[in-house]
């Protein structure tokens, strides 16, 4: 009972790193997702320095963090770079390759079936 706040606090840390590395449609070893994600890190560094400093922070504003630069800003980008590497072999520059961004929708349209698509959207 004493280790129920620590086996979730690694389940989460394990999702977030496996969400935070996974690079579709580019090509990966199978322990590549498993590997710690500085995004995630840092996140994380930030909710620990909050709490040894005993700052409350709003359980909005943890959600807003987590939702918003890890899941949403960093996973779009993210993927981009795993088209960027499989399609052109080359790194995902934002200024570059912006306005490909409206293109996804029909990346995943052409390539994945339905349910592939809902989910790694979902992701």
């Amino acid at each position: 009972m004493r280790f129920v706040g620590t086996a979730r606090f690694v389940a989460a840390f394990c999702f977030l790193n496996v969400f935070m590395n996974a690079r579709y449609p580019e090509r990966q070893a199978w322990h590549q997702p498993f590997l710690p994600s500085l995004d995630v890190v840092a996140l994380l560094v930030v909710f620990a320095c909050s709490g040894s400093w005993h700052w409350h922070v709003p359980r909005w504003l943890r959600w807003s963090l987590v939702a918003l630069l890890l899941l949403l800003f960093a996973r779009v980008l993210r993927f981009a770079d795993g088209v960027e590497q499989g399609a052109y072999v080359r790194d995902f520059v934002l200024a570059l390759d912006l306005p490909l961004l409206p293109e996804f929708a029909r990346l995943f349209y052409g390539t994945l079936s339905a349910p592939s698509s809902c989910w790694w959207c979902s992701a």
